[in-house]
């Protein structure tokens, strides 16, 4: 009594306080908290029932549970446990604002299988939250609850409710199911629920319900229905539509999962459709039908998109015809397959998705590896709204969920996920430079890369997540990755800034200054950074390195004094047999290709004699780039060398390599001398074609006894035979 007293003073004091300031008296939301398992409605005994919660959010309570409201109302419960109920509760009314009755996740309201548990009223607007509805029962409809207004439920558990029509709602208006459990409810029609206005399921499970004639978990008559991220599994009717009788109305399923649902003696074990059905990225299996649809049965329109039907116990996976169908998986074949045909439309007919066993809540079904569903969907019916790039275990679509670096959305309401590594797939540097080197240089990956600047370490566009050291005086690498850091007498080269372009997966990385004479290392950072958009680290959590180094010399030495017999020193270089030959047929020269390896002191080629080296470091020969070519213009023994003819090229001559039983034909475009004994810049001009570049001295001075100018001859791919 002394509560109620309290409750009722204040009430009065803020009643006199708005009353003396405003003309009228608005309506302000309530909050009444439930302090009783009990279910009564005595007035005056100190305790709050739920049954007189509700009278006193209708306006028209008896105190007990504080000041009448007719403005927005929440429920709440100090107490845990069930409120078994003697009768129906108290019709939720239209007029006295919306209400929410939220159980916190302890309260179990149960109809005790004699009576219906809610009704609400047509214009009404009632919440449930975070409780359990069970046991509810009813000859007419909706054991659990009666809908005829706006009801929402979310984060709840149906269970156990009985009815003729919806054993655990009826909706004949508008019904929302969030992040629930509709579960072991029976009825005549609609085990689930009967849906005869509008429905939405997101995020919830429909599961072992049954109906003994239309509907095992969902019955929806010229209803509107959308389901998304839900599974139906064990639903089961002796009519048609194991999970879902849709009768003339019109239902959208999406990143859904059907598993185990019958139809005994009739058909649609999944889904029986009399109206207008849509399916897009769902899964079903194992479901079975005495009659033709064990896992849906058309006799509307369907679109099927994106979707997977299999393993149907009986009844064929899908029976009747389809308006549109694109990138499904369907195990059965011909009039088990909606009559497709595999291989049209990216339609997969015939074979067997490989799905996992259920799994998650709501359940899905995985896909095992090499599951031909991975990657096998179509990238815009993921992205476009119902699905928009969701999928129901919770990974964003698409995936590269196969490792081929081709993010494709899967067939199906499962999206597998990527767990393969990056990794680089090239690099702008080149394995050595002449003069100087790179100010910066490119980094191309197999795959999209984080490129969350700022709020995220691994950042690709992060210029910490790229090492570079100069190997310092004694050449060597001491450093061992990026997780140790510089170490020995290596020191770190500043990066500037680094720009990503996600279209091509690529960063450019620019250095404060251009590298100067010296041997390097390029670490990429996966030991402590890199990663891919789901997560994964660069080549599995290890660098990648690369080795270049830039050249103090400019071009090699490529002749002999004249008028002399030079004493060659024994020979200390090595040149590798590329097993090819250049073959000039107009200068009648043939000769084999040996390759000249680069040293920080640039090229030696003092025992060529009658070979012509390649210059390794500009582009092997054949292949896309600048191949330079250099042979002597004199030899040692005082006679000319293989190369002195090349000045008599003319624009349009043919040089031919004989390569791995090809021959690769150049036509010459250019033919000049270099003053001065650099030109680098011009032999080791960047292309991105396939070039040759021949190289030797020419013009020698007795008074100064060296070469003045470097002759040539540039040409450039037309054919290969």
């Amino acid at each position: 009594m002394q509560k109620n007293f309290h409750r009722f003073l204040a009430a009065l004091l803020i009643a006199a306080l708005v009353w003396g300031s405003l003309p009228a008296r608005p309506a302000y939301a309530a909050g009444f908290v439930v302090d009783s398992l009990a279910d009564n409605n005595t007035a005056g005994d100190g305790l709050c029932t739920l049954r007189e919660a509700i009278e006193s959010a209708n306006n028209a309570g008896n105190g007990d549970c504080g000041a009448d409201s007719t403005a927005d109302d929440t429920i709440t419960f100090s107490v845990s446990g069930t409120i078994t109920l003697s009768s129906t509760l108290p019709a939720i009314v239209s007029g006295q604002g919306a209400l929410t009755v939220d159980g916190g996740g302890n309260i179990t309201i149960s109809g005790n299988n004699s009576v219906q548990v809610f009704y609400v009223n047509a214009g009404a607007a009632l919440t449930l939250q975070n409780l359990t509805v069970a046991n509810g029962r009813t000859t007419t409809d909706g054991g659990g609850v009666y809908n005829a207004g706006t009801l929402t439920v979310s984060n709840s558990t149906f269970s156990g409710n009985r009815a003729h029509y919806g054993g655990g709602i009826y909706n004949a208006s508008t019904l929302m199911v969030n992040n629930s459990t509709v579960s072991n409810n029976g009825a005549a029609h609609g085990g689930g629920v009967y849906n005869a206005g509008t429905l939405t399921v997101s995020n919830s499970t429909v599961s072992g319900n049954s109906a003994n004639y239309g509907g095992g978990g969902i019955d929806n008559l010229y209803g509107t229905l959308t389901v998304s991220n839900s599974t139906f599994s064990s639903n089961q009717t002796y009519e048609n539509g194991g999970g879902i009788n849709n009768v003339y109305g019109t239902i959208t399923v999406s990143n859904s999962t059907f598993s185990g649902n019958a139809a005994r003696y009739g058909n649609g074990g999944g889904i029986q459709n009399d109206g207008r059905l849509t399916v897009i990225n769902s899964t079903f299996s194992r479901n079975s039908a005495d009659y033709p649809g064990g896992s849906i049965h058309n006799r509307g329109t369907l679109t099927l998109h994106n979707t997977i039907i299999a393993n149907s116990s009986y009844g064929g996976e899908c029976v009747g015809t389809v308006s549109s169908a694109q990138n499904n998986l369907i195990e059965g074949t011909g009039n088990r397959a909606c009559g497709l045909t595999d291989g049209v439309n990216g339609n997969i007919i015939g074979f067997d998705p490989d799905l996992g066993t259920l799994t998650g809540s709501p359940a899905y079904l995985p896909l095992n590896a090499g599951s031909l569903a991975i990657d096998a969907g179509d990238n815009a019916l993921c992205a476009a709204a119902p699905v928009s790039n969701q999928s129901q275990n919770g990974a964003t679509r698409p995936q590269d969920g196969n490792g081929d670096s081709s993010a494709i959305c899967d067939i199906g309401s499962y999206e597998a996920p990527d767990t393969f590594p990056p990794y680089v797939l090239s690099t702008s540097l080149q394995p050595s430079y002449t003069s100087s080197g790179p100010s910066s240089f490119e980094v191309t990956f197999n795959e999209a890369i984080d490129d969350q600047p700022g709020l995220n370490p691994d950042d690709v566009t992060n210029p910490a997540n790229y090492l570079l050291i100069n190997k310092g005086a004694n050449g060597a690498a001491d450093t061992l990755s990026c997780l140790a850091g510089p170490a020995g007498d290596d020191s770190q080269v500043t990066v500037s800034s680094v720009s990503y372009n996600p279209a091509t997966f690529t960063s450019t990385v620019t250095l404060a200054a251009p590298l100067g004479a010296g041997s390097y290392r390029l670490f990429v950072c996966g030991t402590t950074s890199i990663v891919d958009l789901a997560g994964n680290a660069l080549n599995g959590a290890t660098d990648f390195t690369f080795d270049f180094a830039v050249s103090r010399a400019a071009l090699p030495a490529t002749g002999f004094p004249r008028g002399q017999v030079t004493l060659l020193p024994p020979q200390t270089t090595a040149y590798a047999d590329s097993g090819m030959t250049l073959d000039i047929p107009s200068l009648n020269l043939r000769a084999p290709i040996v390759g000249v390896p680069q040293t920080v002191s640039g090229w030696d080629t003092t025992w060529l004699g009658t070979s012509v080296g390649w210059l390794q470091g500009s582009a092997f020969p054949t292949w896309a780039g600048n191949t330079v070519l250099t042979g002597h213009v004199w030899n040692a023994d005082n006679t000319p060398g293989i190369f002195a003819p090349i000045k008599n090229l003319r624009y349009g001559d043919r040089i031919y390599i004989h390569a791995f039983d090809q021959t690769y034909v150049y036509e010459v475009r250019e033919n000049r001398l270099l003053s001065g004994l650099s030109g680098a810049a011009s032999v080791f001009r960047h292309e991105d074609y396939d070039w040759v570049t021949l190289l030797t001295c020419e013009g020698y001075s007795e008074r100064v006894d060296t070469y003045l100018f470097r002759r040539i001859v540039r040409a450039v791919l037309v054919e290969v035979r």
